[in-house]
This record gives structure tokens, C-alpha cells and sequence, in this order.
């Protein structure tokens, strides 16, 4: 079985190959980039080890190097908001068995702390639902309290595709609570895919998350230590322009989140190289080409942290604006750009029609494949702005897989061809704003 430091060997030498192969169709510096932000350095770029501050001052850095102007107060707008920390280093052993970091569970990103010794009795729960409409019970008649529960995340298609539930009542939060209601002194997880998130309030629980191949005999016993604190941690927006060529007060603004989720030991961090470190590239080499080629608008260029979390820094560079967001001529947002299948998607491509039209005929011009358009969604960071008033879109490379929110989101697995395309069509559609 293949260990997080093993995939990072491999990551590192498979970076090489691609860095050969792909050197002279990228625009400058976009491999450096990708492999920076995603290295072992920045350690998932979260609030453990000190990730996010180290990649905020990369990025500095570089807009440094790149020329960026920098706004009264620097190129760091600093902000706080609350999250629930997992302490390094998460411990589980089942039935004697120590569990590795990331490869097989992960804590769930909500969980509280607690410790499971080998003496405290497991309970099987199914899928952990109640529904009384459904007359439907996983629980009943098992005795729960100061149980370990066990429950399977897959559910039936009967019970996901029945329109009369809802689908907060089936969710993983909500499964979760009803063992916690009923008394349980932890939560185990049996996942098909281990998916690590940035946690935006916490249970009073330690709850785990672990790959069901792992656990497919029976569970006897468990050994269990996690330590979680829900806390205010400080972050920064790394924020930067470039002067118009003809006007300083009318913007358009280029976005992509810096922010992933973090490290839960020195050896199990998350690398985030599609979320979103291929977006990150991407502005930065918009801003290199921009700066030689400015075009009649100031163009902010915004990095924001806190995305993951619940888009904390664009919420609140939008309350706080450097610039006035009335004279906004358009935000666009890169977001997770390399991975897809000759399929792109503008997130508000259906609310702003005119700029759609723009962003459609560049691409049927460049013959770039299937170009998509959604409502405006709060999926990234361009929804704050579009409550301000701002018109935006968030471009997203669509189809094909990716790995998400797991150690296996290496550079290796990025698909530059959909990388090069958005690049294209960004910058053309920028040029004709």
C-alpha cells in the first residue's frame, strides 16, 4: 500500500518529466508556480504549520517580481474568521492495526476531540438515518450511548432518489448528529473516497472517516485520538494591480483562491495543485502578461485565503474594497482550471448574457470545445462580489476526473491542455472588456 511519503517521491519525479513536456506550451513560470504552492513547504497552504502565511508570502513575492503596484497599505489585506483546527497528528488503530494518515482515514473535518480505547463497545448503525415519514431507524433498539458507532456513507438509490426526503435529512452532518444525539462517544465512517474539507463549525465528537476496503472484516476493537480546537485564526488576502492604460478608476479584477486544506501531519498533507493551485498560476500569469500588455482598465489582481472555509476573504475584500466596486467593469474567477475535458464553465454565464456572448465567440473562435454557462452560484469567490452589484463569472475546467480534496491532487495528475485553453480564453475576454 502506497504511503503519503512514497507519493510525494513519486509526485516530485513525475513533476519533472511534466515540467519537460509541457516547459514550451505554458506561458512563463506557471510550472514553478504549481510546483511551489503544492510542495511540502507550504503544506496544504491551511492554518497547520504555518502553510498559509508561507504561501501568502510567496505570492508577494511574486507580484513583487511581476511588477504588481501595491495598494496604500501592501500587498496583504489581513482578516480573521473562525474554524475548527485538527491538531497534528490524528491517531487510529483497528483491531491492532495502526491506520495510515490519508491513505486509509482521515478525520472528519467537523470533529470534535476525544480518545476510544479498546474497551468501549462498537455498534453497527447501517447508514445512521432516522427518517419517522419513511419509518425508517437505523438506531433503534441499539444501545448507543458511549458506543462507538459505525455507519456506512453510501446510500441506497431507494433512499437517494425518493423526492419525499430531503436531502439534509440524508446527509453526512445530519448522520453524524443523530448518533451524537443519542449519546455516542465517537463516529466511524466507512467511505468510499477519503475527501477533506475546510471545517466551518465543529461536533462535540471525534468522528473519522475510513476507506471501506480498509475495514471490510468485522471491527473489534479501536483505538482512537483526536484533538480539534474551534478557533479564530488570521489570514491575509494578497491583493495587487496594474494601472490602466487609459483609466484608474474603472477596474476589472482577477480572483483565484490561494487557500487549501491544510496538513494533519508532516507526511499527510493535502497539495491542492487543481483546487487551486492551477488557478493561482493562472493569474499570476495573466498579471505577467498584462503588466507588458495593460489594457485601458486598472486590473486588480486578488488572491484571496479563506475560500475553502466559507469564502472569507472575497466577503471581505467586498465589504472592504480597495477600489470602488461601482466602477467594477467585471471580476473574473479562476477556480480549479486544469483538470476537465475539452468542457469549460461560467458560473453566471446565465445571469450576464452580453459578456457570455463575448466569452462564447473567443471560444468558438479558437475552436477551445464545450463551453458551458450556470446561474450564479456561492461556489467560489466571485459571489460576493455579484452581491455588491459586480457582474462575474467563475471559470471552472468541466468534466473528465480529478482528484479532490485528498493527498493525490499532485501537479502529475493536472491536465495542461485544459489549463492552456482557459488561459486563452481569459485573456481575450479580458482584452475585450
Amino acid at each position: 500500500m502506497n504511503s503519503p511519503r512514497k507519493i510525494i517521491i513519486i509526485s516530485l519525479i513525475s513533476l519533472f518529466s511534466f515540467i519537460v513536456l509541457h516547459s514550451q506550451q505554458l506561458p512563463p513560470n506557471v510550472l514553478k508556480d504549481v510546483s511551489r504552492l503544492t510542495s511540502k513547504e507550504f503544506m496544504g497552504r491551511g492554518f497547520s504549520y504555518n502553510g498559509n502565511l508561507k504561501a501568502a508570502n510567496y505570492l508577494a513575492e511574486r507580484y513583487k517580481e511581476i511588477g504588481l503596484n501595491a495598494f496604500e497599505d501592501g500587498y496583504f489585506q489581513s482578516f480573521k474568521f473562525p474554524m475548527n483546527l485538527i491538531i497534528p497528528v490524528p491517531i487510529l488503530e483497528i483491531n491492532g492495526n495502526k491506520m495510515d494518515l490519508g491513505d486509509n482515514f482521515i478525520p472528519y473535518p467537523l470533529s470534535g476531540s476525544g480518545i476510544v480505547s479498546t474497551d468501549d463497545p462498537i455498534i453497527y448503525a447501517s447508514n445512521g438515518l432516522i427518517l419517522p415519514d419513511q419509518n425508517i431507524n437505523d438506531f433503534k433498539d441499539l444501545l448507543i450511548n458511549d458506543a462507538v458507532v459505525v455507519i456506512n456513507e453510501t446510500l441506497t438509490d431507494s433512499i437517494k432518489n425518493n423526492k419525499a426526503i430531503s436531502p439534509d435529512d440524508i446527509s453526512k452532518n445530519s448522520r453524524i448528529k443523530n448518533a451524537q444525539d443519542l449519546g455516542a462517544k465517537a463516529v466511524l465512517i466507512k467511505a468510499s473516497n477519503l475527501v477533506y474539507g475546510a471545517p466551518k463549525s465543529r461536533f462535540n465528537i471525534p468522528i473519522v472517516d475510513v476507506k471501506s476496503e480498509t475495514v471490510d472484516e468485522k471491527i473489534n476493537n479501536i483505538n482512537l485520538n483526536i484533538v480539534s480546537r474551534f478557533d479564530s485564526v488570521k489570514s491575509n488576502n494578497v491583493i495587487g494591480y496594474i494601472s490602466g492604460s487609459l483609466y484608474q478608476d474603472s477596474t476589472v479584477v482577477i480572483s483565484a483562491h490561494y487557500d487549501h486544506v491544510s496538513a494533519l501531519s508532516e507526511d499527510c498533507y493535502f497539495p491542492g495543485a487543481n483546487d487551486n493551485a492551477s488557478g493561482v498560476a493562472m493569474i499570476l500569469a495573466l498579471a505577467e502578461y498584462f503588466t507588458n500588455n495593460p489594457i485601458k482598465y486598472k486590473i486588480v489582481v486578488a488572491a484571496f485565503s479563506g475560500e475553502e472555509e466559507g469564502l472569507w476573504g472575497s466577503k471581505y475584500f467586498s465589504e472592504n474594497p480597495y477600489i470602488d466596486l461601482s466602477k467594477c467593469k467585471f471580476m473574473l474567477n479562476l477556480d480549479m482550471v486544469a483538470s476537465g475535458n475539452k468542457s469549460i464553465m461560467a458560473v453566471g454565464g446565465k445571469d450576464f448574457t452580453k459578456q457570455f456572448e463575448i466569452l462564447s465567440f473567443i471560444n468558438d473562435s479558437l475552436n477551445l470545445g464545450e463551453l458551458g454557462q450556470r446561474l450564479n452560484a456561492p461556489n467560489s469567490d466571485h459571489y460576493p462580489f455579484t452581491q455588491k452589484g459586480v457582474k462575474a463569472f467563475f471559470l471552472y475546467a468541466n468534466k473528465g476526473t480529478q482528484p479532490y480534496h485528498n493527498i493525490y491532487d499532485v501537479p502529475e495528475t493536472l491536465n495542461w491542455n485544459s489549463f492552456s485553453d482557459i488561459y486563452e480564453l481569459s485573456r481575450r475576454f479580458i482584452e475585450k472588456l
